[in-house]
Formats: C-alpha cells, structure tokens, sequence
C-alpha cells in the first residue's frame, strides 16, 4: 500500500511498545486522524479494546473498517469467487472491453507516444468516470475497465462490502503508474515509460483477489466503527477512560491531492478531470485545516482544548520536521494549558510528499517525537 503517512514501521521501532505501555486500563482507543489504518489494525487486533476511528477521506475510512469492524475473519476465497462472478458479468456488457484487451497485449515500448495517447483517446470514450479519468494515465485502459467493474460489482451488504472495496483501494495503489502516491502518474517519456509500462502490465485483478486474500482472516477482538468525519467532531463523544492517538498531517499540502484516485475508486465516481494528475475538483476533495499554515496552530488547539475537557489520555506522534506550521515544539506548548506532558523519540522518515515544487527531497531522516498528554485532574503518576 502506497502510504506516505504510515505508522507501521513506527510500530516496530518503539510505537508499539509506547501504545501497549497506555492501554492499561483503557476501554476505547479513538483515532481522528486513521490514515490507513495501521495504528487502529494494530491495537485492535492486538487487544481486547474497541477502536473508533474516522478521517476526512473515504478511502482511508474504507481501508480501516475492513479490519476494524469484523470480529470474526471472512472466507476470502468464497467472497473472491462471487465478486469475480459478478465482475466478469459486469465486464461483458462494457463497450471497449475487446479492444481493451487487444491493447494490453501490443508492444508499447516500440512506440511509446503513439502507444500512450491511444490509450488515453480509448479510455475517454468509456462510459464510466473512473475508466475516462485514469484509463491511459495512473492504469492501462484494460486495468481501468476492470477497477471500474470491480467497484461496481462490490457486494451490498457487510462486512463484504468493505473488505472488497478495501481490497480493491489497495490493488490500485499497488498498480497505479506513479510514485509513493497519486499526485501524478508517469509519461510516456524516455525515462519514466519503463516504470509507466511496468505498472500497466501488472495483472489488476490477480492483484486485487491477493490482497482479499491477505485481508480475510486478519479481524479485530473487539468490533469497532469508523466513519467519515472531521477530527475535532469525531471526538465529541470522547470519554475519560479512552486513549486518543492524534497523528496530524504534518504537510502544507493537502493529502488528498496524493490521494484523489484512491479516493475516487472507494467513492466509486470520479467528477471532471484536470491538470497532469488528473484531479477532480477542488470541492470534491477533502481539506484539512491541518494541512493550512494559516490554520494550523488554531485547528491544532482547538483540539486539544475539547480533548482536555473530556478528561481522556492523548497520546500525539509528530515529526521534528514538518512545512504545515505546526512543530512538536508547539503541540507540547498547547497540550500544556490542559494537560502534564510527557515524551519520547522515535527514529523514522518524514516524507515531504513529493517536495510540492520545492526541490526538496522526497523523504528525509527524522525524529518522531512521540507525547503522553495526561489530562491535568486526572493525572497518573509519571515514572
């Protein structure tokens, strides 16, 4: 899964150990900030503790509740062997499919341009919207009619339902023709052609039936629930006997950018398209005041201000780098007006997302610092 935010080398590297160390005596772990889930897979299948989760973004909503909202595992293959049934159905009466496949079989590197456009010019006489705006650029024109018929054929009741869409987020993020995320896809140049070409030769839903496959058995102990929404509203009903884990966007660039066609295939429509990465409209994509420098700091204390009236525990991840505004620096000075303070360090990588126009590096070395918030009036001894 191609996740820049993701904390699951973190859980290896000192995270895991400073989340078990908090969950004595916790009844509920609350993230507001789910990304793809790795925090919330972690503890919910490592505990018998209830996760509440929920995000701005659909796709990262979709890749948690697979995991989080199943207490039992689901036969993959039987699941696979239905939705693939009804994907070939589904296939069958989508006008392009044979020549679609006549493509995927060319050779594109004789003629990479020419090969390029064409699939571009067929994909955008498809019917479907995520066929016309990913169809020859983050897919192949064939990779895009099978996403479009995947989505569409996801069975309609749970937790199928969510498992099959998370399964199919993930196989596009394995086979899109981009970087660490979807900002924008590789061209047909002489450079990026081979890894363009590379990912369009990947077999999508091969891909899409292993990764349900590796999803199926892995459930939580304790079913919990994750939804769409904001972060300062996901923790209204916050109790003083939860554990919220906050880890914010660190970045002045808002993630959906890099996620939008993530976001499209769990939304299962795609609006017009524009631009090189092929973005839909601003208003279709999800902003966070977190990501804004002029927001930042205010979205930040309003968060913790209502967290500090709940009388929970906070545990917050922050890398020592960051270009949102926000620094660790100044989360421990907020986090102080409500709450006694406590922290660590984590080794870790902080990605810039691409750089965002600024010629820096993708990725650089870091410090993730990583703050216990104990609400003042209920505060624990503090070894």
């Amino acid at each position: 899964m191609k996740y820049m935010g993701s904390k699951r080398a973190m859980l290896k590297n000192g995270l895991g150990r400073a989340l078990r160390r908090e969950m004595v005596g916790v009844r509920r772990f609350v993230d507001p900030f789910c990304g793809a889930g790795s925090v919330c897979e972690f503890v919910s299948t490592t505990t018998d503790i209830s996760v509440i989760a929920s995000d701005l973004q659909m796709f990262a909503v979709v890749l948690t509740r697979a995991v989080i909202q199943r207490s039992r595992a689901l036969d993959g293959v039987s699941t696979w062997d239905k939705w693939n049934d009804r994907t070939r159905t589904y296939l069958s009466n989508m006008s392009g499919v044979r020549a679609a496949r006549d493509f995927q079989l060319a050779r594109w590197e004789t003629a990479r341009v020419a090969s390029v456009k064409f699939a571009r010019k067929m994909s955008s006489s498809c019917d479907d919207s995520l066929v016309r705006a990913y169809g020859g650029y983050y897919l192949s024109p064939l990779q895009a009619m099978y996403v479009a018929a995947l989505r569409a054929s996801a069975p309609d009741t749970e937790p199928e339902r969510s498992i099959t869409i998370a399964a199919l987020v993930r196989a596009v993020s394995s086979c899109s023709a981009s970087p660490g995320h979807t900002a924008q896809p590789f061209g047909p140049t002489i450079r990026s052609a081979p890894h363009l070409f590379a990912a369009w030769r990947k077999d999508l839903l091969a891909t899409t039936r292993n990764v349900l496959l590796q999803i199926s058995p892995i459930h939580a102990r304790v079913a919990g629930r994750c939804e769409v929404e904001d972060a300062k509203e996901s923790v209204r009903h916050t109790r003083s006997s939860d554990l919220v884990f906050l880890d914010p966007p660190y970045s002045d660039v808002q993630y959906s950018r890099f996620y939008h066609v993530l976001e499209s295939v769990a939304m299962g429509i795609c609006g017009e398209v524009a631009g090189a990465g092929r973005y839909p409209p601003r208003i279709e994509r999800p902003q966070s005041a977190y990501s804004r420098r002029s927001d930042s700091e205010r979205a930040m204390l309003e968060l913790l201000d209502r967290l500090s009236d709940t009388g929970a525990r906070v545990m917050v991840t922050f890398p020592s780098v960051a270009t949102n505004g926000l620094t660790a620096s100044k989360i421990r000075v907020m986090a102080k007006k409500g709450f006694a303070v406590r922290s660590h360090h984590v080794a870790g990588k902080f990605s810039t997302l691409g750089g965002n126009g600024t010629h820096r590096p993708a990725r650089l070395e870091s410090d993730e610092f990583v703050m216990v918030l104990e609400p003042r009036r209920t505060r624990r001894s503090i070894v």
